[in-house]
């Protein structure tokens, strides 16, 4: 018999040990981590005629708790039927097994999962485990006692006498201090948020004129559509010089005429795009084409192009993105970066020349998730509030 034990459900890992344990014979026990409460659990059990226990456990980050190991020993010179065991501290291997092994006059019981000789390991935490339910025949029986009689070998672990708790404690000690910051931060703080400080930007939408930023939204969305025809009659065919010299400075503007794109200094590299003709389109038709794509498919494919395009980067990139599809790809230049990393505490690439793809999609994740929270429209409103906060800050 095969089934799962969780401490959600019924039985727990607490009900399941006791209920194991109170008809046991044999008892084979190998944790990364024993605590004084997980010997609480089992010292009822350990004074039960008839049952024999070997129990191991692990000393790695100096979590198992020397008080334990004492009330073992205590128990093991009182007794003949246990003999405890602490992985040889010379080894520098992680010890991380949650192995019991169970024999009663009927029946072999299995345990291996997440669970520790811990009380939050066998009722608090959220843990899994498989249990198997076999004969003393049953090959993993077999299998699992040989690998369990592997571990307490005299070259893997040491019987536990007082000296070797000294050395122990001496070690637990000196990462106490480093165990205390540790639970310290087991938790992160979720009052904003992991990722970002909403509030912070929540406030910063908050205090602009809504009637302002609603006739700027128009604005810019209308600028984008004509965007996007401007792109569409630059894909379409080749044009002569003068006329694709046009349609691109429609795009980026020229000196004191801003162009519809809002990505700032564009314009100055529009001299070495107007040699690249046939490039420039290429990078508009992939991103096109690619639309149905991932954000992480799209922004890799269009960088790949940008290697043989001079003057044209990420800022393009995002515009020709943004203007195609901004329900869903966010722009992405220096204004959005430095407002997420230093009004919003996102902790991403401080510049876009170091983005890939895989960048792009957590970056692009982010902001979509900023915006529904705000109650932004698209991306187009999303990249007007950024350039609001970075013209601020800046």
């Amino acid at each position: 018999m095969i089934k799962l034990i969780t401490n959600e459900g019924i039985p727990t890992h607490a009900t399941s040990m006791k209920q194991l344990l109170e008809n046991a014979t044999e008892v084979y026990i190998a944790v990364a981590f024993l605590k004084k409460s997980g010997f609480d659990l089992i010292q009822p059990h350990l004074t039960q005629r008839g049952t024999y226990f070997k129990i191991l456990a692990g000393y790695n980050f100096g979590i198992t708790d020397p008080t334990a190991l004492s009330a073992l020993l205590i128990h093991a010179n009182k007794s003949g039927n246990l003999q405890p065991y602490l992985v040889r501290m010379k080894s520098k291997r992680v010890f991380h097994n949650k192995l019991y092994l169970i024999k009663d006059k009927e029946y072999c019981h299995i345990i291996v999962g997440s669970a520790n000789l811990t009380s939050g390991g066998w009722s608090k935490n959220s843990e899994l485990s498989v249990y198997y339910k076999c004969q003393a025949s049953d090959v993993l029986w077999n299998d699992s006692l040989d690998y369990f009689n592997n571990c307490i070998e005299s070259s893997n672990a040491d019987q536990l006498s007082a000296r070797i708790i000294a050395i122990y404690r001496d070690f637990y000690k000196k990462q106490k201090q480093a165990n205390a910051r540790i639970r310290e931060a087991k938790f992160p703080s979720v009052g904003g948020n992991l990722i970002y400080d909403l509030a912070n930007l929540k406030t910063r939408l908050e205090a602009l004129d809504s009637k302002l930023l609603k006739s700027a939204f128009l604005k810019k969305r209308a600028h984008y559509i004509e965007a996007r025809s401007i792109l569409e009659k630059v894909v379409s065919q080749t044009h002569r010089l003068p006329e694709f010299k046009m349609l691109v400075e429609d795009l980026v503007g020229k000196a004191k005429a801003p162009g519809l794109w809002y990505s700032n200094g564009m314009y100055r590299h529009k001299t070495e795009i107007f040699k690249q003709q046939s490039a420039f389109k290429e990078l508009i038709k992939s991103i096109k084409d690619n639309l149905n794509k991932s954000p992480e498919y799209i922004y890799d494919a269009a960088k790949k192009l940008t290697g043989n395009l001079h003057g044209v980067g990420p800022n393009f990139i995002g515009e020709i993105m943004m203007t195609y599809a901004p329900e869903k790809l966010a722009n992405i230049n220096r204004n959005p970066i430095t407002v997420l990393r230093k009004e919003g505490g996102a902790d991403i690439k401080s510049h876009s020349s170091g983005f890939n793809g895989q960048d792009y999609e957590e970056y692009n994740a982010i902001i979509t998730e900023i915006r529904t929270k705000l109650g932004l429209k698209d991306m187009l409103e999303m990249d007007y509030f950024f350039n609001e906060i970075y013209q601020d800050i800046k």
